[in-house]
């Protein structure tokens, strides 16, 4: 689906199993990470909450092939990006999820970082370093 994409080229790095998309993800060389429900014994949410524990700040967009609203709410709760049922994807709703997933991220990146500084002033003697 990728490779149907217009105007954008992708490459992708692809790993089959839970523990290699673990060591992937916490090497953080991507700009997004597509991570299906079923990776052997454990699952991609079970994968999602590991990676944002661990300081993941790339968004992460779950796939699945149950349509499950359940699987949907929790994976939005951990904090996935998106969730996306394989069984109605297609190339244009796989780039526009991609694109604003990461958007997003890049947007919620910028407040966090505006928060960290408001909260750096707010500490005793701040105004004393921004001389």
């Amino acid at each position: 689906m990728l490779k149907e994409i217009k105007d954008i080229s992708f490459s992708m790095d692809w790993n089959s199993n839970y523990e290699d998309g673990l060591n992937a993800i916490a090497q953080n060389r991507h700009d997004v990470y597509l991570v299906d429900y079923h990776l052997g014994d454990k699952t991609g949410l079970e994968l999602l909450q590991e990676v944002i524990k661990q300081g993941c700040r790339a968004p992460l967009i779950l796939l699945t092939g149950q349509g499950d609203r359940r699987i949907d709410l929790d994976a939005i709760e951990i904090g996935a990006a998106d969730y996306l049922d394989k069984n109605g994807i297609n190339a244009g709703l796989l780039e526009r999820s991609i694109r604003y997933s990461i958007e997003r991220k890049k947007l919620i990146l910028k407040l966090q970082d505006a928060l960290d500084k408001i909260k750096d002033l707010k500490r005793p003697g701040a105004h004393l370093r921004q001389l």
